[in-house]
């Protein structure tokens, strides 16, 4: 993000009220990999395990890092959420940006959403289905260096990520390739291996990504969403 405050609406709508192939992108975009969730109901620890693995992409074939993370798992629970209440109203009111550096650094603020929210569950009788509830969703940001591609797309580049170089065998001859995790410098031009062909990133900046959700319920609204008691709007 490269405005956290302003884009943070449009992110939480994507997250509750878009499709699944959409809820999924923003997931993966603003999330860091081993970004926390936490909620009343669900938890997510932070977590990122990665594994070594040979890929063959036509001609080409290399040495790739292949991770699981907690993303993973968020995208699961936002599944589950949109399962049991498919159609979701979600209210933005407000948006308060705490910028005050966290453990000696700039590089780390807190970003409070407050919003309302009702859910319909399809599973309840006529006049139960609908629920109303007030919450304040607390992002925890932090700053990285990303790749930024033509086609607007952001990569995260962790920090503590260095380079290494591996081989890559294309047509029988071998070339060493430089990576950071997917991303590799090749012949001084940055590149990232996508379906067996280079796509090519255009510049790298600083932007503002995930690193917690916390959802905070006052007590009746999270007894109202706890038991599914209806709470008419």
């Amino acid at each position: 993000m490269e405005d956290p405050a302003k884009e943070v609406p449009a992110i939480l709508h994507g997250l509750t009220s878009s499709s699944i192939s959409h809820q999924s992108h923003v997931i993966y975009k603003y999330f860091l990999p081993n970004a926390s969730f936490q909620h009343p109901l669900a938890y997510v620890p932070s977590f990122a395990l990665e594994r070594r693995q040979h890929g063959n992409s036509g001609p080409a074939s290399c040495w790739t890092k292949a991770k699981v993370d907690s993303r993973l798992l968020m995208k699961g629970i936002y599944r589950w959420y949109r399962m049991l209440s498919p159609s979701i109203n979600l209210r933005v009111h407000s948006v308060a940006w705490d910028k005050t550096p966290r453990d000696g650094t700039e590089k780390q603020s807190v970003l409070y959403v407050d919003c309302t929210q009702t859910m319909g569950f399809w599973f309840l009788p006529p006049g139960y289905r609908k629920s109303t509830v007030s919450l304040v969703v607390a992002f925890n940001l932090e700053q990285r260096l990303a790749t930024v591609y033509e086609d607007g797309e952001v990569q995260e580049q962790e920090e503590e990520e260095v380079e290494e170089v591996v081989e890559e065998e294309i047509n029988g001859k071998i070339r060493k390739v430089n990576f950071v995790d997917d991303v590799g410098y090749v012949g001084g031009k940055l590149e990232e291996e996508v379906e067996g062909h280079q796509r090519a990133g255009t510049k790298r900046e600083n932007r503002w990504f995930i690193a917690k959700r916390r959802d905070l319920y006052p007590l009746e609204d999270l007894a109202k969403f706890a038991l599914l008691m209806p709470g008419l709007s």
